[in-house]
């Protein structure tokens, strides 16, 4: 799920024609296990089973010489839709905030009058929740995360954070960022110390 995150097509890991050639004449689960086995300290045998779990789950699935999940192919079209319509709006508020800029300079000129310019103003800042003793998040940055994790994953995500500023004193301006940064990647690796032990 890490690796999708930072994937070129959010979601999706496509096998490239190298790994083709490389894992000729192997089956698509078997290459994504031989591809996985650089980036994970698992044997391919552990990556396999994983992958098929998650499969027969209906978490991933796989499409031609891609492996995708449905949800974050999802958001990501979204957010690229969003990002879209902002700019768009972004530009036609930028647009009309310099005619208006320019409309107020045209009539101080012909009037000889200076008209204070007028200042956008600021988005309100977004409340954050404490969801542990050092660790505060927006309601949307907490759903985020439950989306990626579920309940008791964002929760066991927000703990491993909070002991960590805790124990070392840290502070981050943004504790989402930080869970996204370091805590998933613990939290999956912890996940996977539990399923290889068979807990």
């Amino acid at each position: 799920m890490c690796l999708m995150h930072k994937s070129e097509e959010y979601g999706k890991i496509t096998l490239k024609n190298k790994d083709l050639s490389l894992f000729n004449g192997k089956s698509p689960i078997e290459r994504f296990a031989s591809k996985f086995i650089k980036h994970m300290p698992y044997s391919t045998d552990v990556i396999r089973a994983a992958l098929l779990e998650l499969i027969e789950e209906n978490v991933l699935f796989i499409d031609g010489n891609s492996l995708c999940q449905k949800r974050m192919i999802k958001d990501g079209h979204l957010s690229t839709v969003r990002a879209v319509a902002g700019k768009k709006g972004a530009n036609k508020t930028n647009q009309k905030y310099f005619a208006e800029a320019n409309s107020q300079q045209t009539e101080t000129a012909n009037n000889e009058q200076s008209i204070p310019e007028e200042v956008p103003e600021k988005e309100p800042k977004v409340k954050k929740k404490k969801y542990a003793d050092t660790v505060s998040l927006t309601e949307k940055e907490y759903a985020a995360l439950v989306e990626l994790a579920g309940e008791k994953g964002a929760a066991r995500m927000i703990e491993i954070l909070d002991n960590y500023k805790d124990s070392h004193g840290k502070r981050y301006k943004s504790d989402y960022k930080a869970i996204k940064n370091w805590v998933v990647d613990k939290y999956n690796e912890e996940r996977q110390k539990k399923w290889n032990q068979g807990s």
